[in-house]
């Protein structure tokens, strides 16, 4: 009876513990400083290359963040200088003023200029470059459908020969019937040529997404990306959708490549795209 009474003794202490150990605590973070986010990439398309300036936030802050407006947006490759404008019907957004496609291996440099943060008139430059990659050809490309922990999708295979230079990094993105799925950064699929450098590569997963039914056009875009761009992906991933529970430090600015403080990153895209139907 002794024993008995123990033991309930200590399971209420337990519950107890776990219980009474909860409370509600309203945390006040100081604001940092304002800074310039840059979201842009020069890709081989020929279209209207576009910048997206924006203001930093606090953490909690919960709304569209304020955009930089009469900003003076250009990208030089070294020979030609493309002025990028103001869009008006998408306040933040600059527009390059006439369509151009990026060249691989030429370095695109960035430069904003009269760039105003706060309201005392004060006005900031920044600048940034890159230099673009080669280009990867995938030859051909299947889908197959497939249930994974209980979603039904498709995962894509694709064939190409991979270039014989060392440290090439890839991201890949996906259009069914031409509209983008991967919209947002964790749906893209990344990775490096570490393992497989100058080989040909058959059956090479590219990616597992759920959109899509039979008949739909698949099309696949592969981007041939700097290996900074590829450290900064890995590192905001690791910031944001691989960080959590109780043991993880608290979040940091991720390293950028824009000057003068500010965060966020101007890549460059080394693009080629392939079609196929679902089955």
């Amino acid at each position: 009876m002794k024993t008995r009474y123990k033991l309930i003794f200590s399971i209420l202490a337990s519950v107890f513990m776990f219980t009474s150990c909860t409370e509600e605590i309203d945390l006040e973070l100081n604001d940092s400083f304002t800074r310039l986010v840059v979201e842009g990439n020069i890709g081989t398309d020929t279209v209207n290359q576009k910048i997206r300036l924006t203001k930093s936030t606090s953490y909690f802050y919960n709304q569209e963040p304020p955009v930089i407006q009469g900003a003076s947006v250009k990208v030089s490759d070294g020979t030609t200088i493309y002025n990028f404008i103001e869009d008006l019907n998408n306040p933040g957004y600059y527009i390059s003023e006439n369509p151009f496609a990026g060249v691989p291996g030429k370095t695109y440099s960035l430069d904003i200029q009269n760039v105003a943060l706060e309201q005392n008139g004060d006005v900031q430059s920044y600048k940034a470059e890159e230099t673009m990659k080669q280009i990867l050809i995938i030859d051909s490309i299947y889908a197959v459908r497939v249930n994974i922990f209980g979603n039904d999708g498709y995962i894509v295979y694709g064939f190409a020969q991979e270039p014989a230079t060392p440290k090439d990094f890839y991201m890949w993105r996906y259009y069914v019937n031409n509209r983008l799925i991967t919209d947002t950064i964790d749906k893209v699929t990344f990775g490096s040529d570490e393992f497989v450098n100058g080989n040909y590569l058959s059956n090479l997963e590219l990616g597992f997404f759920t959109e899509g039914k039979p008949g739909d056009t698949l099309t696949v875009e592969t981007n041939t990306i700097t290996e900074d761009y590829y450290e900064f992906i890995i590192t905001f991933m690791i910031e944001t959708q691989f960080s959590g529970g109780g043991f993880t430090g608290p979040p940091a600015n991720i390293k950028s490549n824009i000057s003068n403080g500010a965060v966020g990153y101007f890549n460059t895209e080394a693009r080629s795209k392939i079609s196929t139907i679902l089955p």
